[in-house]
């Protein structure tokens, strides 16, 4: 890893990530209506929205949880939601 403050300041470093931040976005995007987006931002955005509004599982993977529940005696995930 490295240590940002031995190469320059915080305050600097941040500043330099947003500006390159913002040039990235500024690029045109592939498709007409798209953002273009810097790596792992997308990620970022997904975990925000999860850990705001719950994770959503699929009806068929609820059903496998709920088989796995009824092999370890535990309640099924469906009789919670």
């Amino acid at each position: 890893a490295v240590n940002v403050a031995d190469i320059m300041s915080i305050e600097e470093f941040k500043a330099r990530m947003k500006a390159f931040i913002n040039e990235i976005r500024a690029c045109p995007a592939v498709r007409q209506g798209e953002t273009v987006c810097y790596p792992g931002e997308p990620e970022w955005a997904s975990e925000r929205r999860c850990l705001k509004e719950g994770v959503v599982l699929s009806g068929e993977l609820v059903q496998e949880l709920d088989a796995m529940a009824g092999d370890v005696g535990v309640p099924p995930l469906s009789a919670r939601v």
